[in-house]
């Protein structure tokens, strides 16, 4: 029906004159141009897996990267990595003197381990590791050095161990603590003493 329109429009353009054809034109214009065949819209491409599971797989089967943060803690893991203990008691200990505390840790895993970070609690407490990959059955220490020099009287700071690897995360805190006496004969300040009681 619209496209006889559309021919009317045209012989009355040509008969009638060209200002009541070209009014007869303007005036359906826009229903005569919505019968012409419009073009197919393209379906938006979406990327494969779930966006809200950083963890499912895509539809060719390549997991996705996932931080440590998303795999669930192994608790009390990383602590039996230490077999001689987590804390060091250092007892009476003259103000001043520096003291030091070697944890032997291994990887007692059948994956490779990688000590993650060490946080000491306070900045009297400082704590380093002389390697950071641990293969399996492969052992090292964490040197924990406490300044008695920062403290008067009982004094416990901590040092926060994390432990990762392939779907492994734990954690663990090492404790070190002394009772820091004034007026004793203190040592010179870079002496470090391992005597203590590790508990």
């Amino acid at each position: 029906m619209k496209m006889r329109n559309a021919r009317l429009a045209i012989i009355v353009f040509t008969t009638l004159g060209s200002f009541v054809g070209m009014r007869l034109l303007l005036a359906n214009a826009g229903a005569w141009l919505s019968d012409a065949p419009q073009p197919r819209q393209q379906p938006i491409a979406r990327p494969a897996g779930n966006p809200r599971n950083p963890a499912a797989k895509s539809r060719v089967g390549f997991a996705r990267p996932v931080s440590d943060s998303a795999i669930p803690e192994r608790r009390g893991a990383a602590e039996r990595m230490f077999a001689g203990g987590i804390r060091m008691d250092f007892g009476h200990v003259p103000q001043g003197q520096q003291l030091l505390h070697q944890f032997a840790i291994t990887n007692v895993y059948s994956i490779p381990l990688a000590i993650a970070y060490l946080q000491p609690s306070c900045g009297c407490v400082k704590a380093t590791t002389p390697k950071h990959i641990l293969q399996p059955g492969e052992s090292t220490t964490i040197d924990v050095r406490l300044d008695a020099g920062r403290f008067e009287g009982p004094h416990t700071e901590n040092v926060r161990v994390k432990i990762v690897g392939d779907g492994f995360v734990s954690t663990c805190t090492l404790a070190v603590q002394a009772d820091s006496r004034p007026g004793s004969s203190a040592q010179p300040s870079n002496a470090a003493a391992a005597a203590g009681t590790p508990k």
